[in-house]
């Protein structure tokens, strides 16, 4: 990245126009335009305490940390191409995507994806997490992904056909959610290697291309858990229960350049070569870090577990 090239700041993008996603009636791509939409309060919880727990706990839960608001100035719009898929599941699939043309061209635009919403539920859970990307806005580029928005598009007369490539055969208790009403108009019957549903709403999270998964049944190295665990106490001293400590959840930041490069963080000034994914089920709680970090310990022992030996 040219020093005189600014990165593409968390807040510019006001809208995306996407194609490839989403067919007409008569099966034609069409192009989407999604406007950035506001993300929701991500998921909180206070939790209620026996009196010798007192000090685990504060009485409230702590200040929910709000996304920055775009400066006018900054903003643009992305031209995308639905691309590969990296990942997907009933709930969502994750596709990456090609920049076509921004307008205007200001900025340096790293490699990106779209995490795509395929349920009604999930559509929820995407607006949760896409709060949650703003809670831990210092830690995006540091432990997580860059966020560059949650955006929507909707249809007041008719629906949209999405056929998405569903990599993983998901049976979790979450897939069993029951649906809220609207959104998903039908359930098309499919195999099991497609998500194929006719929406009049489509969300969707723009993220940070990440680079691999770590090796599976192989030794983890001595720095990588170090920075398993220094990840865990930093989320911790967020206030944020991650919730889903899985493999598949755990990534190598991306290669820079094409990637920008880590950040250090702005509580610790570590730099980290790993990023957690998919907070749609993290929470805020009024739990205080040091519990946070007790709790979380055994899930990286799982974690290492099932990455080493599964």
């Amino acid at each position: 990245m040219s020093d005189l090239v600014r990165e593409l700041p968390l807040t510019a993008v006001r809208s995306i126009r996407i194609q490839g996603l989403a067919t007409d009636p008569s099966g034609e791509f069409v192009e989407l335009r999604m406007p950035r939409t506001q993300a929701e309060t991500p998921r909180n919880e206070t939790f209620k305490y026996e009196e010798d727990l007192a000090h685990f706990y504060h009485q409230e839960l702590p200040p929910i940390n709000l996304p920055s608001s775009p400066l006018p100035h900054e903003l643009t719009e992305l031209h995308l191409e639905l691309g590969t898929p990296t990942s997907g599941n009933k709930r969502h699939a994750v596709y990456s995507v090609k920049v076509m043309q921004p307008t205007p061209p200001d900025f340096y635009i790293p490699p990106l994806m779209v995490k795509i919403a395929t349920t009604a539920r999930a559509s929820q859970n995407l607006a949760r997490e896409a709060g949650m990307y703003g809670h831990i806005e210092a830690l995006q580029g540091v432990l997580a992904p860059r966020c560059y928005g949650y955006f929507r598009a909707e249809r007041e007369h008719g629906t949209w056909h999405v056929k998405l490539v569903r990599t993983t055969l998901d049976t979790s208790s979450t897939e069993s959610e029951p649906e809220p009403d609207g959104v998903i108009k039908e359930y098309v019957a499919e195999d099991p290697t497609t998500i194929s549903r006719e929406v009049d709403r489509i969300d969707v999270l723009l993220l940070e291309k990440m680079g691999d998964h770590l090796p599976k049944k192989q030794p983890v190295s001595g720095e990588h858990i170090i920075e398993m665990n220094n990840i865990r106490i930093e989320l911790a001293e967020q206030h944020v229960v991650y919730n889903d400590w899985r493999a598949a959840n755990l990534m190598r930041a991306p290669e820079s350049p094409p990637g920008l490069p880590s950040k250090p963080s702005p509580y610790s000034g570590r730099v980290y070569q790993l990023r957690y994914i998919d907070f749609e089920h993290a929470m805020v709680t009024n739990m205080k870090p040091e519990l946070l970090e007790l709790t979380a310990r055994d899930c990286i022992v799982d974690l290492l577990n099932s990455i080493q030996h599964t």
